[in-house]
């Protein structure tokens, strides 16, 4: 008789990786978001419910934790076969700022570096602004997607919803923002950027800031000439 053994391990677990065959499972889409919901609730997830699991970014235990935590407050409310909120909620971003606290430090250490490059990012950006190489990227960035936390984009990354980017943005102290904005631009100059790209992070700075007025200045005129629409979002 043969035996076939199915081991799962959570992403940072002690383990071996090199016996049987290893399948990553990715981010779950929306429609088995809510047939998890579905089977934990014994009833189909409404509209506020469904937007509120979906800032999970397709991790199930993210949602399942999720939901446990809007049983325990008593906010889902059961009529007709549909659980559903009354509205729209934060408590998303508690679960999600939670799950990265129990990661490694360096996975939270580089997403905050990372959200603040945007959304979306390129690697060769982010380990430049981090002021270390790829190499170095290789475990917290692996662990960020195996959690779920981070998803592949065809020339980068990027957060998984963009609550979560919020939810990383906003722990960064203001000061320290600004500052992490102005490495951007500089950063961003020296690689060779647009200017929009470059703009975006100089209007982070403090007005007061006459060198970062003047950049921010000079890059609005050469996006009006080539972009008007930039110009004008800008």
């Amino acid at each position: 008789r043969r035996w076939r053994f199915v081991l799962a391990r959570r992403p940072g677990a002690s383990g071996s990786a090199e016996l049987g065959v290893r399948v990553e499972l990715g981010p779950w889409d929306s429609a088995s978001v809510g047939a998890l919901a579905s089977g934990l609730l014994k009833a189909r997830p409404g509209r506020h419910l469904m937007r509120e699991l979906e800032a999970c970014g397709g991790n199930p235990l993210l949602v399942t934790e999720l939901l446990r935590q809007l049983q325990w407050e008593g906010v889902i409310e059961t009529s007709g076969g549909v659980a559903d909120m009354s509205a729209p909620s934060s408590r998303a971003t508690a679960v999600l700022t939670r799950r990265i606290d129990s990661l490694p430090e360096s996975v939270g250490q580089t997403l905050t570096l990372a959200s603040v490059l945007g959304q979306t990012f390129a690697v060769p950006e982010l380990a430049a602004l981090a002021g270390s190489s790829a190499r170095d990227l290789v475990q917290p960035l692996s662990s960020a997607k195996s959690a779920g936390l981070v998803v592949e984009r065809a020339h980068g990354l990027a957060f998984s919803h963009a609550l979560l980017h919020e939810a990383v943005y906003d722990r960064i102290p203001a000061p320290l923002r600004r500052e992490l904005h102005r490495d951007a631009a500089a950063m961003l100059e020296a690689r060779g950027a647009t200017p929009g790209r470059i703009a975006r992070h100089l209007a982070e700075i403090p007005d007061d800031d006459r060198q970062a007025v003047g950049r921010f200045a000079a890059a609005g005129r050469e996006i009006l000439a080539r972009a008007p629409d930039e110009a004008a979002a800008l």
